[in-house]
């Protein structure tokens, strides 16, 4: 009896169990339901766009958006002002910043509505989903190609069968298309020549690097891939894609930090991102692609697959010195050869590495030479970088040599350095030594940098810099138009010198150069020595003890950091061991210098 009893009343527990389980179920799934319905609102099958004659939502593109996918959506606006005589409000997803605002997310717009409903849509490359979430409308497929035909889908359909003229009310309606081709699950080196090298347009050196990495996956597997512009080429699931492009999949694995000198190659759904911290490492992320891909039946499952990561060196400043000053000249593109280019680092790719020498090097001011054109966009946009991940502000002035954007700027840290005066107006000479006019004759020219600084925690320490290139034949006078070019390069600085010496009296000045005299014999170098009363920091160095060989360099040192005698003793000399790559044939070097009170 018993017993009986005992199975009788497990019995009834086992039955309360299942009910408490099944309502403890029930609740779990209600709340699961309100708390996505607060998060993210109800998802409704119809949104009402325009409503009593006004627009309700406004529409957000893709920051890089495609030219056909920004076609589609023009011809959508179109189409409904056409039939309701209302313009819905176009703009770009960075300019969404109004949390209030209903939007409609056409693409992958970086919003988390858009990512939600691109992660589950279906295995089909071409499908695409047009759907209410929360507040806003996403219309978006995997690949921009689907995403078009979603948009294209609503200029055929959204007016013609949501539009209301009477109450002038327009109601979208949720569409979804499956799709009909599969996407890769894998990156497959046998369908390697279906693939496309895709560069972001929004930094200059990435369609150089693309070239780059197509010629090597051509030399090393036989096989040609495409090359195209992330704007231009519509979007498919077998792409290399290089640099921070309009594609999802460069939105989602960018991270907010990039670090100089770092590539990754990340795999998902068949596409091949390389994330690099600027052009010179994803060429290097692309060449390591290359190199997997000599193997013909290479298979790489969605995930990291390669990494490149060069730690940020510390080269601290010697104990006691004031400041440290570094010269670099970076080699103008137009000294690079074709037949050279390909092992030589174009500009964007060179910035980068001395982007990486900044923040190993922590320098306070750098004269540079030779910087064309091609440095100037790249360089900023790696200074940002430098700022963003380093934590070291510098900015860069700049001065055009005549007219063919050669610069001689002056790189400095803001963050520890005020710029007070700048000078960055080429110096021109006529024969007989009289002023420029609108003659453009027979003139000779040479860029001079020169700027004062002050600094920011001491403001009785004034120091100005000036930065120039001298003439390439320093072994002969070289004469152009009855003017010796060295004795020129020697005026112009010393008269530079001599009004910032004028202007500023309590600046500490130093020049820095690439004066094609490493030997310190010239005759008009040290005509110009003399002028300024001016020592050579190595000099210095050598005389105190102190002097380090150049890095590269050995026992030539082509410095030429100077200064006002008896203003500053040189404490170290030494060039930098840029180990990643060779800047230029040209290395930078450093002095730390310690002022004489």
């Amino acid at each position: 009896m018993r017993n009986i009893i005992d199975d009788s009343v497990k019995k009834k527990n086992a039955v309360k169990i299942k009910i408490i389980a099944s309502v403890l179920a029930v609740i779990l799934v209600i709340g699961c339901a309100l708390t996505i319905y607060l998060l993210f609102g109800k998802n409704d099958s119809t949104a009402q766009i325009i409503k009593n004659g006004t627009p309700q939502y406004t529409i957000v593109t893709p920051d890089n958006c495609s030219d056909a996918l920004s076609a589609q959506i023009s011809d959508l606006i179109s189409k409904i002002k056409t039939e309701t005589g209302i313009e819905l409000s176009c703009i770009k997803a960075s300019e969404a910043t109004d949390k209030n605002k209903a939007y409609v997310l056409i693409g992958a717009t970086g919003f988390e509505e858009s990512n939600s409903a691109i992660e589950a849509l279906g295995a089909n490359a071409d499908a695409y989903t047009i759907e209410t979430t929360g507040k806003h409308v996403v219309v978006t497929g995997h690949f921009d190609s689907a995403t078009a035909d979603a948009v294209k889908y609503l200029g055929e359909h959204l007016v013609s069968e949501g539009y209301n003229a009477s109450s002038q009310t327009l109601t979208l309606t949720a569409y979804a298309f499956e799709g009909a081709t599969a996407l890769p699950t894998a990156f497959e080196a046998s369908e390697l020549s279906r693939y496309t090298v895709i560069y972001s347009d929004n930094t200059l050196g990435n369609q150089e690097v693309a070239e780059k990495i197509q010629k090597r996956i051509r030399d090393y597997t036989g096989i040609t891939v495409n090359v195209g512009k992330d704007t231009e080429t519509p979007e498919t699931a077998y792409e290399i894609i290089v640099g921070k492009t309009n594609r999802r999949i460069s939105q989602k694995y960018f991270e907010d930090k990039t670090y100089l000198m770092q590539y990754k190659l990340v795999i998902e759904k068949g596409q091949v991102q390389i994330i690099g911290g600027g052009p010179y490492s994803a060429k290097l992320g692309g060449y390591a692609l290359a190199s997997m891909l000599m193997d013909k039946n290479l298979s790489l499952t969605a995930g990291t697959h390669s990494e490149m990561d060069v730690a940020a060196e510390s080269i601290p400043i010697t104990e006691g010195a004031d400041v440290r000053i570094m010269t670099a000249n970076l080699l103008t593109d137009e000294a690079v050869t074709e037949a050279t280019r390909d092992n030589f680092p174009v500009p964007a790719e060179r910035a980068e590495i001395l982007a990486k020498i900044l923040v190993d090097y922590t320098p306070d001011f750098v004269g540079v030479q030779e910087m064309s054109a091609g440095f100037v966009e790249p360089l900023n946009d790696l200074l940002k970088i430098v700022k963003d991940t380093y934590g070291l502000d510098y900015s860069v002035i700049l001065t055009e040599w005549n007219g063919k954007s050669n610069h001689c700027p002056i790189i400095y840290r803001a963050d520890k350095y005020r710029l007070d005066y700048q000078n960055l107006t080429p110096a021109y000479y006529l024969p007989n030594g009289t002023p420029p006019s609108k003659n453009w004759g027979n003139w000779y020219d040479n860029a001079t940098a020169a700027a004062k600084f002050t600094s920011l925690t001491d403001p009785t320490v004034e120091i100005a810099l000036l930065t120039s290139h001298w003439y390439w034949e320093t072994e002969k006078e070289a004469a152009d138009n009855g003017l010796i070019r060295q004795e020129i390069d020697a005026r112009t600085m010393t008269d530079v010198f001599n009004y910032v010496k004028e202007t500023f009296p309590n600046a500490k000045i130093f020049c820095t150069g690439d004066f094609n005299s490493h030997r310190f014999s010239g005759k008009y170098f040290n005509q110009f020595l003399s002028n300024i009363s001016g020592a050579v920091a190595s000099n210095i160095a050598r005389s105190n003890g102190v002097l380090k060989e150049s890095y590269k360099h050995q026992g030539v040192y082509i410095d030429h950091i100077i200064g006002k005698n008896a203003t500053f003793d040189v404490l170290l000399h030494s060039g930098t061991k840029n180990a990643s790559s060779t800047l230029t044939d040209h290395q930078p070097v450093f002095a730390d210098i310690k002022f004489t009170k």
